[in-house]
């Protein structure tokens, strides 16, 4: 019986917490597939280079996760700030 390896997503993964975290999972035996802007020069696993602000790179990024298969998490590590009220976001018109 073949073992699927069980892969993380980290977010924000390029540098500070995300990418400790990326490397902290895959020292633990992870797949781990990083989301960020900008890939770093070296890292521990896969990565994905999109900007989780803009709604089409997002269902890009979806899209690509989906083809590794066994992706069982995240670590949201993502960070944006919107100058709006809540009551005023409307998901359908703004650009996430």
């Amino acid at each position: 019986m073949t073992m699927t390896r069980r892969t993380i997503a980290v977010t924000g993964a390029s540098r500070g917490i995300g990418r400790a975290a990326a490397v902290m999972l895959a020292s633990d035996g992870w797949a781990v597939v990083g989301i960020a802007r900008t890939a770093p020069a070296h890292f521990p696993g896969a990565f994905i280079e999109a900007d989780l602000g803009n709604r089409e790179q997002t269902n890009r990024v979806a899209k690509e996760l989906s083809d590794f298969g066994n992706v069982v998490g995240i670590v949201n590590n993502v960070g944006l700030t919107r100058h709006e009220t809540i009551e005023s976001v409307d998901l359908d018109t703004s650009q996430l």
